[in-house]
């Protein structure tokens, strides 16, 4: 267990809602890469990981959703300032109190308790949906940096777009 990070009941539920509301209202590629560094290379320590997902997905996916000069696609979606190390201790917490399944036991949570209701009403099937859909948005942008476009023809940078257009697929499926 890392000392250093919080994983208190009430910072547990913080830290949900942090991860829920990416996957919610971004991408959630930092969060996918965050997931497969721990599961693969065992990183649980905060600075290693910001350092292993910045190398896996670069600067203008690792401050996705905060307030920073690196993040150059803003959103209305800021989940803090500067280096998204809530984000990053978000993630190290979850996997402690969830462990290997940690990704989808917190967005159950988080859809149940926290997420909005335009995605459907079954808090399960909406948590998977959420993450399908970060982790296809994860794929895709390890294949986007060339050429520009990905392979369904959505344009690496396009990314409210792309995010409406799964939001519209995820409603109808609901």
């Amino acid at each position: 267990m890392n000392a250093n990070i919080n994983t208190t009941p009430t910072s547990i539920r913080q830290h949900i809602v942090i991860f829920g509301k990416e996957l919610e209202f971004a991408t959630g590629i930092r969060a996918m890469a965050a997931e497969k560094i721990m599961r693969e290379r065992g990183i649980m320590d905060p600075d290693d990981l910001f350092i292993a997902c910045e190398d896996m997905i670069e600067g203008a996916n690792l401050f996705e959703s905060y307030d920073s000069p690196a993040n150059k696609y803003p959103s209305e979606l800021v989940l803090g300032q500067g280096c998204p190390f809530p984000s990053i201790e978000a993630y190290i917490a979850l996997r402690e109190h969830y462990g290997e399944e940690w990704p989808l036991l917190a967005m159950k949570q988080y859809t149940a308790h926290h997420g909005t209701v335009k995605l459907g009403k079954d808090s399960e099937d909406i948590a998977r949906k959420l993450l399908d859909r970060a982790r296809t948005c994860f794929e895709y942008d390890k294949t986007w940096h060339v050429p520009f476009t990905a392979p369904d023809g959505y344009g690496r940078y396009e990314r409210a777009a792309r995010l409406a257009n799964m939001n519209t697929y995820l409603a109808t499926t609901a």
